[in-house]
């Protein structure tokens, strides 16, 4: 936005912006101005002269912000009149040496150079935040200032409570929005002290007992003013712990000699009539700062009834004054308070605010750069497991062609000689030989389509029992090599389940080809059971009396080409990952595959999936597929 279009806009009384920009030169905050064109606010400019003050209202949005340039000749008037407003933030835009000077004029918060546009945008969401939290018509009050505060209805309702006054009672806002101010006072007469506040019009009522959470309830001194917004009548109550400052100031001003405060006392026209001890013992440059702010403030409001307060700085000291009128004597009586720890108190949380805000904002800056090295690195993984997939792909392809060419020549080639021919026992070697290779390959192949996800699950009708007995059947005669018995245990009734059936028979086949590899002249059992319950599970236990596996070698035994030693390679054989991928297998399913061994006993490998029933049963047991399972 140009400096002459915003000055166009704000010539119109009829148009008002979210933000507003003051400053004396327009190219301190163009860049500024031009950041935010994309943003949803309208923002406006304006030129800090002599009569930027007065044109401030009118043309800020309820809720608006102000940035003012402290620097401007108009800076301080400007922020004087913005917070005037009672629905308007302002922010200083300063040099760091202005901070204090800013605070000091009254900023809710200022802005350091380099003034950016992420920044500006901050402050405007905190002070949107801010105004959201409490009725934008409430009191020219700062809601989120160091003083207790609640604001009534005509009923007596409260319909606002700032962080103070839960800081002060312990009552959380949640707890007390919309229920009358009685429900705090703990006191016989309060509905008496509910019509004071609401009907009367005391400003200040003292001895008031106040509930407090978890704690006994306390003496507090509640101040009141009554104002109007449109139709609507507000009571906000300051609440005091303790008696107000003004009311302690006037006790001791009854005796300004011997008060430990400042005291002294103004004609009209700005002329020192009273100055007490305390006041003269001051330094003469921080004197004279008193009494300067009290006519300054006197010149700003020359036709005031009530008692006037203002903060003021002099000599690196901070004042609270107290301007009393004494129309009695035709004067005005000034008490002052040093409130310089206060002060320092709410800089150095500024400043630890302004501090922390700067390491969020560095701390999300490396975030977002880690952020990024990682999403490059998982590209990067991603990028490398494409590739292995489509290496094994190929590699699968190429290497299973020929060999399935020799097993099959090299059958042919055996049928032709016949069993009694010299050459049998050799062409038996490369037929073993090359089956061995064959399935090493599937392996690595399935284990790789696992680990890329590439393998899924198809689910389809599977009578269990007759995939136990094809298992059996197939490896029966490794079995009998071995001097092993197969045992087979179904329990009666086992229903057809709908599951992968594929997955499950190559589990099946690595567990029960395993028990009879490991073992010799002993015994292998399987299992099956069906299990009810919230879950039904079907359970498959796999038992043998082979070699068994030691303890340290439990944890590993389902990691890739792990054995239970290096003497279990060279005996039996193996590539190690036939329990790799029959454990993925069962995770697949939805199940787990769990291992219990202890050495020259044997070992039992327990298998549980979900058992989602196909079909129904009918009739009795003796329709049932499993019947014909070896035992």
């Amino acid at each position: 936005m140009s400096e002459s279009t915003a000055m166009s806009v704000m010539r119109r009384d009829d148009v008002e912006v979210d933000v507003l920009l003051v400053a004396a030169d327009r190219q301190r905050v163009a860049g500024l101005v031009d950041d935010l064109a994309d943003a949803p606010l309208r923002v406006g400019v304006l030129r800090a002269d002599a009569d930027a003050p007065e044109r401030i209202e009118g043309h800020l949005a309820r809720r608006g912000v102000v940035f003012v340039e402290l620097g401007s000749p108009a800076g301080v008037a400007l922020i004087a009149a913005t917070k005037a407003l009672p629905y308007a933030t302002c922010v200083a835009l300063v040099e760091p040496a202005e901070i204090a000077a800013a605070l000091a004029a009254g900023a809710d918060d200022v802005l350091v150079t380099p003034w950016r546009s992420a920044d500006l945008l901050a402050r405007v969401e905190v002070a949107r935040a801010r105004a959201q939290k409490i009725d934008p018509e409430l009191a020219p009050w700062p809601m989120h200032g160091p003083d207790a505060l609640a604001v009534l209805d005509d009923a007596g309702i409260i319909t606002a409570w700032n962080l103070a006054a839960t800081d002060l009672l312990g009552h959380d806002a949640r707890e007390v929005l919309g229920r009358p101010f009685t429900t705090l006072l703990d006191e016989l007469d309060g509905v008496g002290i509910l019509a004071a506040i609401c009907g009367g019009t005391s400003e200040s009522l003292g001895d008031v007992r106040l509930r407090r959470v978890d704690a006994p309830s306390s003496v507090h001194t509640l101040h009141i003013a009554r104002w109007r917004s449109g139709d609507r009548r507000r009571i906000g109550v300051r609440i005091d712990p303790a008696a107000d400052v003004s009311a302690e100031l006037m006790r001791i001003a009854s005796f300004p000699e011997l008060s430990p405060l400042p005291v002294f006392e103004l004609t009209p026209a700005g002329e020192a009539t009273y100055i007490n001890p305390a006041l003269l013992a001051l330094e003469p440059e921080l004197r004279e700062a008193l009494l300067d702010a009290a006519r300054r403030r006197l010149d700003r409001s020359p036709e005031a009834l009530g008692t006037l307060r203002c903060d003021v700085m002099g000599a690196d000291r901070w004042f609270h004054l107290e301007i009393q009128p004494t129309p009695e004597w035709g004067s005005v009586r000034v008490y002052a308070q040093d409130i310089t720890e206060r002060k320092q108190a709410e800089l150095s949380l500024r400043e630890a605010h302004a501090t922390l805000e700067r390491k969020v904002d560095e701390r999300t800056r490396d975030l977002q750069r880690e952020v990024k090295i990682r999403k490059r690195a998982e590209e990067a993984a991603l990028s490398a497991s494409e590739a292995k997939s489509s290496f094994l792909a190929t590699m699968s392809h190429e290497l299973r062609t020929p060999l399935n060419a020799i097993i099959g020549y090299g059958e042919l080639v055996q049928e032709d000689l016949g069993p009694r021919s010299p050459s049998s026992p050799d062409l038996d070697r490369i037929l073993a030989a090359a089956r061995h290779l064959l399935g090493l390959i599937n392996d690595i192949l399935d284990l790789s389509k696992i680990e890329a996800g590439q393998m899924t699950r198809i689910d389809e009708v599977v009578d269990v029992a007759a995939a136990i007995a094809e298992v059996a059947a197939v490896v029966t005669p490794a079995a009998r090599a071995r001097g092993d018995r197969l045992e087979v245990d179904v329990s009666p009734g086992l229903p057809r389940l709908n599951t992968d059936g594929r997955a499950l028979r190559q589990i099946l086949m690595n567990l029960v080809g395993n028990a009879v590899k490991f073992t010799r002249d002993g015994a292998v059992t399987v299992r099956a059971a069906l299990h009810e319950g919230p879950t039904p599970t079907l359970e498959i236990a796999v038992r043998d009396t082979g070699i068994g596996i030691p303890a340290d070698k439990l944890r590993t035994i389902f990691e890739p080409f792990t054995q239970a030693d290096s003497s279990t390679i060279r005996e039996y054989g193996g590539t190690g990952l036939g329990l790799t991928i029959s454990r993925k297998l069962a995770e697949l399913l939805g199940g787990a595959l769990e291992v219990a061994s202890v050495v020259g006993v044997g070992s039992i490998f327990t298998l549980r999936i979900p058992a989602e029933r196909a079909e129904p049963r009918s009739g009795g047991g003796d329709n049932d597929d499993s019947a014909g399972a070896p035992r």
